[in-house]
């Protein structure tokens, strides 16, 4: 009896053990899905403007602009279409994008319902901005959610360039400005950048040049006042 007994109390504490760290495995993902705040952005620059994909969580745009029209808890992106311009505005509010210091007015071309990670639902926003002229340098500054619904909220962006470099960023309340070259590496950015840190390099050539000169100088007297002696 005594061995049943202790065999028993094993199998219960591991089947405890078992439920344990299957509540803790699972708890992580219930915390992000419900109490997390985030987006992403596809961000793709070309010579003629910005494509931007933008995707946010249903739940969060809900009460700014009430997108359960029939109050069953769950936004369907028919729903959110009857809300477009709506959408649009508040997009136009909440974040801008200049290009030369010139702000552009953003097209909402589309939206669509998306799945991200593991059946996670996201309004997908397709929005254009166009520059109409030759730019040098496009300026995005994020504050959806961010200095109003939730100081929490962060927004992972990828963004593609028009000579293909990728590179990521993170908005945050921390990090709310993106500036981004049109062409970072081609030779005439190269050569900008290089004309940018010129009076660097040229101090960095003047205080090198003096200090040889200092050197040199020392040096020939040093070896004058040897010969005399």
């Amino acid at each position: 009896m005594g061995k049943e007994s202790n065999h028993q109390r094993i199998i219960g504490r591991f089947r405890i053990f078992t439920l344990l760290l299957a509540w803790t495995l699972l708890q992580p993902q219930a915390v992000t899905a419900h109490n997390s705040s985030y987006g992403y952005s596809n961000v793709t620059l070309t010579e003629v403007g910005v494509r931007y994909e933008l995707l946010l969580l249903p739940d969060e745009m809900q009460p700014v602009l009430n997108l359960d029209l029939d109050q069953d808890g769950t936004v369907t992106i028919e729903e959110a279409n009857q809300k477009e311009s709506e959408l649009q505005n508040f997009v136009a509010r909440w974040m801008s994008v200049k290009a030369d210091n010139t702000e552009l007015p953003p097209k909402l071309v589309s939206m669509e319902m998306t799945e991200r990670g593991v059946g996670l639902q996201m309004i997908k926003l397709n929005l254009d901005y166009d520059f109409g002229k030759t730019v040098k340098e496009v300026a995005i500054k994020y504050d959806i959610f961010v200095t109003t619904e939730s100081p929490t909220h962060h927004n992972f962006a990828s963004i593609v360039s028009v000579d293909g470099s990728t590179r990521e960023f993170v908005f945050d309340k921390d990090h709310q400005i993106l500036k981004l070259r049109l062409n970072p590496n081609s030779p005439k950015e190269a050569v900008q950048r290089i004309i940018k840190f010129s009076p660097w390099i040229l101090l960095i050539l003047l205080v090198t040049t003096g200090a040889f000169v200092i050197v040199l100088g020392y040096l020939i007297r040093l070896r004058t006042k040897r010969r005399n002696r």
